[in-house]
């Protein structure tokens, strides 16, 4: 008897539902941020920030090794309120 897995269901599924959805290692929403922060310290500063950017994006590199979601989740959860109101 064969194990279940996502490959061996009778309707195909289409691989990019099976795939991580990540640019250059980390999540699509901390790329996003770091390009545009770039960006924006770019105009407000010098051309010279785009090492800032560099830095930035070796940093989140690093931090989601293990777990390429890390800095979505994290952001989740910071913007989440504590305080639940009904």
């Amino acid at each position: 008897m064969e194990e279940d897995s996502v490959l061996n269901y009778a309707s195909p599924i289409h691989k990019s539902l099976i795939q991580d959805d990540v640019d250059f290692g980390i999540g699509v929403v901390p790329a996003v941020l770091i390009v545009i922060l770039t960006i924006i310290l770019m105009r407000l500063v010098s051309i010279w920030c785009i090492f800032a950017g560099v830095v930035l994006f070796g940093i989140a590199k690093l931090a989601t090794k293990k777990d390429p979601h890390f800095l979505e989740i994290l952001f989740e959860r910071l913007l989440i309120s504590d305080v639940y109101r009904s």
